[in-house]
């Protein structure tokens, strides 16, 4: 399927290069506590992703990504128990600062940043 690359102002073909890796994920943050001004500076091409979730505690989930001083997403989740919140991928180049903040106000819960390689 072809597609316009803004960039190089010609049409280019989607293939199954295309995309991130599952195989190669770096987990920049995990932790049970909640994180505000993370900081990131990407070493590769990728994708980010924040995830928030809560446990048995009621929490209210929150993810606010943020690319080279632009804000890319900011969501709450379902103040509740067992609640779910991931942002969708997000391209990232190698030297981008990622600035994160991912909180559920429990500390029974878990906070993840990862970064998903780029296939080549």
């Amino acid at each position: 399927m072809p597609i316009f690359d803004f960039e190089n102002q010609s049409l280019t073909k989607l293939n199954e290069l295309s995309g991130c890796s599952y195989e190669g994920i770096d987990v920049i943050y995990r932790s049970n506590s909640d994180i505000e001004g993370g900081l990131y500076t990407s070493t590769y091409d990728g994708f980010v992703q924040g995830i928030a979730k809560t446990a048995a505690k009621s929490g209210n989930p929150f993810i606010r990504l943020e690319i080279n001083d632009s804000l890319i997403f900011e969501a709450n989740g379902i103040n509740k128990a067992y609640s779910y919140l991931w942002s969708p991928l997000f391209e990232v180049r190698k030297g981008d600062i990622i600035k994160y903040t991912i909180t559920s106000d429990t500390n029974d819960s878990n906070k993840e940043l990862r970064i998903y390689r780029h296939r080549a």
